[in-house]
């Protein structure tokens, strides 16, 4: 998105709309949004602020206007992507991922899966910018 946005080649009306519309694995700006978006039953936000070097936002600011408007608890970054944050299933229909097949829990991968799914995931999000 940040690329785009120096390139001056935005989908979207700014670097914001367009971070978000770069999650998806296909071309349709409302679907990005209405899959990735804040949703009124959303429990976990990653917030996410691009500043141009000449703006007057520091990370200060930014801190202080997301404490003063998001109600909830901050986490550290480290925590993204814990087993328990992550809706498999809802990865896997999002990005049409396909694992093989094996016994066991569906919804607990092994690390070597785990590895899998980001590749999967990310190549999906790669390949959608490419187009």
């Amino acid at each position: 998105a940040i690329n785009d946005s120096l390139n001056a080649r935005l989908r979207s009306r700014n670097v914001h709309s367009e971070t978000v519309f770069c999650l998806s694995p296909n071309n349709n700006i409302a679907q990005s949004f209405k899959t990735f978006g804040i949703q009124p039953s959303s429990t976990s936000v990653i917030a996410v602020k691009i500043a141009v070097p000449e703006s007057s936002h520091t990370a200060e600011n930014v801190q202080q206007h997301l404490a003063q408007h998001v109600e909830g608890k901050q986490v550290s970054t480290e925590l993204i992507g814990r087993d328990e944050e992550v809706d498999l299933a809802r990865v896997k229909k999002v990005y049409k991922i396909v694992l093989p097949a094996r016994k066991g829990d569906q919804n607990v991968l092994t690390e070597t899966e785990k590895k899998e799914v980001e590749c999967q995931v990310l190549a999906a999000m790669a390949l959608r910018g490419a187009s």
